[in-house]
């Protein structure tokens, strides 16, 4: 005869749920979180031909040899990646998901052939994101942040639907790209580019949409789309930028720029590293918010603050500690994208910046607290160099994932009198069945008839994952379950 071997967890039927307040934020009633389950920034090297007149006329005439097609200008991509994951054991179903990303910490530095584009990079100095804009050149200060509203995609085409992530359901999103989108659409107004060429800071291209008017952020799909993403071409100096990076018929003609045309023959080499560009002590080193999507002021929009210190991060080999730099040296003429191509064309990825939540972290519902959190215990955060797009998601989890010895309940949810119960169970746990009664001493009730137990959809890999559905009708408001693992 059957007789349980392990008691898995006890718990009372809850009818009701509260409102829960935020921390700066105040979301809906009943409101259920995503878990960020990891953000990525990408970083790739592209180049372009010059497309303003000027500088066409330039190079077309000055140039030696004559001829713009003989140069491109090389960019800094930068494209962050969300995923979100759904702990619950319902489909999780919300109007938007906002995330913002505050102060990426990672410093840069680039050569034209041998020589450095801006001379404190000789010293060994790395400059921010924010740096690499023409107004914020000379300000170490300077920040950057990205906040992306992330929704599906409607039948028209455009961003809109809501997010929908089935029981244990894992998306990522990425900043919507159309499907006409290409490098002459982009920058077909000049000095004024539709969405991604963030050379001006007034623009605010990463937080705010110039596409849908969107001051919400930028639209984020599911999916991955590497034609396009957030570039600058301010790789040096405005002004002071060194001679020995200018060609000599630039230097004969006074020609000069923060941007840098460069001969398809010839070399542009970056040097990145993760640091700090936070100048206030009384700040994270890095942070990453769940924003509800209600209220456009992201603090009064903040329902979960993740704070992040960089001392910990880990960078695998070839970079082997904090103090490591990923340096790529590239042909430009290898990095081009015409003004035409659908494709990425020679945009290639060189790091990868990945925050990752630890397997505990999931389990015990640590990432559904509307709080702030140190993020250094919840996320794994790491630097990695990358050849190219294929393997970038792949980058994640690094911890050992820990054996699950005791049965966890993730989260369960009531529709009526239907219950259902999202658990993990230690590997190889088997015949499992549903007791019950009115009081936590005792489960004479065999609820077999009435409940399901099924592994759980998209099953992340680590975990034994199941959920289960009991139906409670007339077993009144005060009863309590057990799962047990049964023996014959």
């Amino acid at each position: 005869m059957p007789f349980p071997i392990r008691l898995l967890t006890l718990f009372a039927v809850v009818l009701s749920v509260e409102s829960v307040e935020a921390v700066r934020g105040r979301p809906p009633s009943g409101y259920r979180p995503p878990v960020i389950e990891k953000v990525q920034i990408v970083f790739s090297m592209v180049s372009h031909y010059n497309h303003i007149g000027d500088r066409v006329n330039f190079y077309n005439t000055r140039g030696i040899p004559e001829g713009n097609s003989n140069y491109a200008v090389p960019h800094l991509v930068y494209e962050p990646l969300i995923t979100l994951y759904n702990p619950y054991p319902d489909p999780l179903v919300l109007p938007q998901v906002r995330v913002r990303i505050w102060d990426p910490p990672v410093g840069f530095r680039f050569k034209k052939n041998e020589h450095y584009l801006r001379s404190h990079w000789t010293v060994g100095d790395f400059d921010g994101l924010a740096q690499l804009q023409i107004a914020n050149e000379l300000n170490p200060s300077a920040r950057k942040s990205f906040t992306l509203l992330l929704r599906e995609t409607s039948a028209n085409g455009m961003p809109g639907d809501p997010v929908t992530l089935q029981p244990g359901e894992s998306r990522v999103f990425s900043a919507w790209t159309e499907p006409q989108w290409t490098w002459a659409l982009e920058t077909g107004g000049g000095y004024s580019p539709r969405s991604f060429f963030d050379w001006s800071a007034l623009e605010d291209f990463t937080n705010v949409d110039n596409r849908t008017n969107n001051l919400m952020g930028v639209e984020a799909v599911p999916g991955l789309e590497y034609r396009s993403g957030f570039q600058t071409d301010g790789l040096s100096l405005s002004f002071n930028r060194p001679a020995s990076t200018r060609y000599d018929f630039e230097l004969a003609n006074n020609y000069s720029g923060n941007w840098v045309a460069i001969k398809l023959t010839d070399t542009v080499a970056v040097e990145c590293r993760a640091m700090r560009r936070v100048d206030s002590s009384r700040e994270p080193d890095f942070r990453v918010s769940l924003l509800g999507g209600y209220v456009v002021d992201p603090e009064r929009d903040n329902y979960q603050e993740l704070s992040f210190s960089v001392a910990p991060l880990v960078q695998p080999p070839p970079v082997s500690d904090s103090n490591a730099t990923v340096a790529r040296v590239f042909q430009v003429g290898d990095l081009l994208q015409a003004p035409n191509d659908v494709t990425p064309g020679g945009k290639t990825p060189f790091a990868v910046l990945t925050v990752a939540a630890k397997n505990r972290s999931v389990l015990d519902g640590s990432l559904t607290e509307l709080a702030d959190l140190d993020g250094n215990d919840h996320f794994d955060l790491r630097f990695d160099p990358v050849a190219g797009f294929e393997s970038i998601t792949e980058i994640g989890n690094f911890e050992t994932v820990p054996a699950v010895v005791e049965p966890t309940v993730l989260g369960m949810v009531r529709d009526g009198d239907e219950l259902k119960i999202d658990f993990v169970v230690p590997s190889g746990s088997q015949n499992l069945r549903v007791m019950g009664g009115t009081s936590p001493e005792s489960f004479p009730d065999d609820l077999s008839a009435v409940s399901t137990i099924i592994p759980a959809p998209y099953e992340p890999s680590p975990f034994n994952r199941k959920t289960a559905s009991i139906d409670l009708t007339g077993l009144g408001p005060n009863y309590f379950l057990r799962i047990e693992e049964m023996q014959e």
